[in-house]
């Protein structure tokens, strides 16, 4: 089993499933944050890092959003968003993310 960053959903879309309303323009949008519901999270929508200046919860990728979201573990949080596939001869040791894209 593997995880394919490739086949996470764009950030924007993932976002907005979410119920999330990003504003503004540019990579960093505003919206309210999905754990204090305060109007104080902002997302870029490039990468899916997130950060809220009221409650502290952040991230590096949607991947990140959705396990704190959820509390999935990884494997399961992959899964959830359809970038967990099988690899024959894959080995199943713990997923490593690479940040930053």
């Amino acid at each position: 089993m593997a995880f394919d960053r490739n086949q996470l959903p764009h950030p924007e879309d993932y976002y907005r499933d979410c119920g999330l309303r990003l504003e503004g323009q540019g990579k960093w949008r505003k919206t309210c944050c999905s754990f204090c519901d305060y109007h104080t999270m902002r997302i870029n929508v490039k990468t899916g890092a997130y950060v809220c200046t009221d409650c502290d919860a952040s991230g590096e990728s949607i991947l990140d959003h959705h396990m704190e979201l959820t509390g999935a573990d990884e494997v399961q949080a992959a899964k959830g968003l359809g970038a967990w596939w099988h690899a024959p001869g894959a080995s199943s040791a713990r997923l490593e993310v690479r940040h930053g894209l």
